[in-house]
């Protein structure tokens, strides 16, 4: 059944980046005393390499994992197969567009980043193999997709378990060895090659009928990824200029240190995002699947409750981590680093508010309506370059992070009323139904914790940290069980 599939798809890909997610909480201390916060601000703009690169394609790598699912539902073998032969082909011409790209653009992105002289060497470097590795990882990508096109998370999910525990080690390897970024960048090839010879290995098992002859590959095919695909491509820009293009203001107006101290301000919130969000990362094949089967009061109530379920976990986490902002930079990285207090509390309010709007963009993925998220990252991304230039030269840094929670907040208003009224649901009812416990029951949390940490007398270690949590865990979910807000969600589970 379909709510067996949520759920086992949801309980895998939680664990997994749990995993991951913790993992790398306990990586960046280590990484960011063994280089030192310039060079760990330069491994920071990795991401921004990577974000930019992999626009190249158009955003056809997001279409995979929603047609595999349609056609997998559907028993359209053929089709499975052009989806594949096409991504292949595709991705076959993209690494040798990006290929002569990696041995030129290097030096001009330097540059217009304007590194530093001690640190061009480790910065060509890791430019140049970053763009490499994007055309690389796409192909691992591919057939991770495919994997969770078959609605297979519990797969994917030990997967990524195993490449965690193998990134971290190498990590702790190279580094210990004094190889730097030159062996982290060594090491990310290495863990995706691993990882591209295991999701083939059970690409080949799930789906015995594989083929992966790419120049065999359907234009038609091909032209309909490219259709959903430049869609989605339009709402990657937007998420590499909200979190990406920061980076680049910070290094051209700043200078690339204050890239690192962003780097661990935003980690957490990004990572408990990333965690909380995979509470929806069934959504898209399971959307596409009831559109298939012409179900939208399904459709509906998979809103609904995915929604609860993200909000009553979302609330309480973003504004226990604001609150509580200064002890845990302090337990997790040590004194020193004020701007990235500032830079927590700010980004755990920004994936709130995408966190809240993160079920409803999955389910317009999936029943092929993703031009609304389109429109709104357009807009976003227009607002948020704007902001960000007007702001750096009037506050400088926090002006960064300001520019991108006003943009967000617009962008995301914008999402949730076209929603509801393409669904035609009552906002008011979703309010009540899957918001305001969680709301009311977090913001008394918040001004305990605030209140708890506004004390100077306290001392500001681990064990604090240890007891307020705790304590906001027995006191929000016992707020939450006197209303029966649990006992409705398993209710409403077992009637879906």
């Amino acid at each position: 059944m379909l709510k067996e599939k949520i759920i086992r798809n949801t309980i895998y890909n939680l664990i997994s980046y749990g995993y991951s997610a913790i993992l790398g909480f306990f990586l960046v201390p280590f990484v960011l005393k063994n280089l030192g916060v310039n060079r760990y601000g330069i491994w920071s703009l990795i991401t921004l390499i990577t974000g930019y690169f992999s626009l190249i394609d158009f955003g056809i790598g997001q279409s995979f994992e929603r047609y595999i699912a349609e056609y997998k539902t559907k028993n359209e073998i053929d089709n499975i197969n052009y989806v594949i032969k096409s991504g292949l082909f595709f991705y076959f011409i993209i690494f040798l567009i990006l290929l002569p790209l990696a041995f030129f653009s290097p030096s001009y992105l330097i540059k217009i980043l304007k590194i530093p002289q001690e640190f061009k060497d480790d910065t060509q470097f890791l430019f140049k193999w970053t763009i490499i590795y994007v055309g690389f990882s796409n192909i691992f990508n591919l057939f991770q997709s495919c994997i969770r096109g078959f609605q297979r998370m519990d797969i994917t999910g030990k997967i990524t378990i195993f490449l965690t525990s193998l990134h971290a080690l190498g990590v702790i390897f190279f580094i210990k060895n004094n190889w730097g970024i030159k062996g982290l960048m060594l090491n990310n090839f290495l863990v995706y090659s691993i990882g591209s010879l295991i999701y083939i290995y059970f690409v080949f098992k799930i789906f015995p009928e594989v083929e992966m002859n790419f120049l065999n590959f359907e234009k038609n095919m091909l032209k309909k990824l490219s259709k959903f695909g430049i869609k989605r491509w339009l709402t990657t820009i937007e998420e590499v200029i909200t979190y990406q293009t920061d980076k680049f203001f910070i290094s051209h107006f700043l200078n690339v240190g204050l890239v690192g101290i962003y780097q661990i301000g935003y980690t957490i919130p990004e990572k408990l995002a990333s965690m909380i969000r995979v509470l929806n990362s069934a959504i898209v094949p399971a959307s596409a699947e009831l559109k298939a089967l012409n179900e939208k009061g399904k459709l509906i109530k998979l809103h609904t409750y995915g929604l609860k379920y993200v909000s009553t976990f979302a609330f309480p986490i973003m504004f226990f981590i604001t609150a509580a902002a200064p002890l845990i930079i302090n337990v997790w990285v040590g004194p020193g680093y004020e701007n990235s207090i500032i830079v927590l509390r700010l980004f755990s309010l920004i994936f709130l508010i995408t966190l809240l709007s993160s079920n409803l963009t999955a389910i317009l993925v999936g029943i092929e309506k993703p031009e609304y998220q389109m429109y709104a990252s357009v807009f976003q991304s227009i607002l948020n370059i704007v902001l960000t230039y007007v702001l750096i030269k009037i506050i400088g840094f926090v002006g960064v992070i300001i520019a991108t929670l006003i943009s967000i907040s617009l962008s995301t208003s914008y999402l949730l009323w076209i929603f509801h009224k393409i669904l035609k649901i009552n906002f008011s009812f979703t309010f009540k139904n899957s918001i305001f416990v969680p709301l009311m029951g977090s913001s008394l949390l918040f001004l305990i914790v605030w209140l708890i940490n506004s004390f100077k007398f306290f001392n500001k270690n681990i064990y604090l940290l240890f007891i307020e949590v705790i304590f906001c865990c027995i006191v929000y979910f016992g707020l939450v069980l006197k209303t029966n807000w649990i006992k409705e969600m398993i209710k409403n589970e077992k009637n879906f």
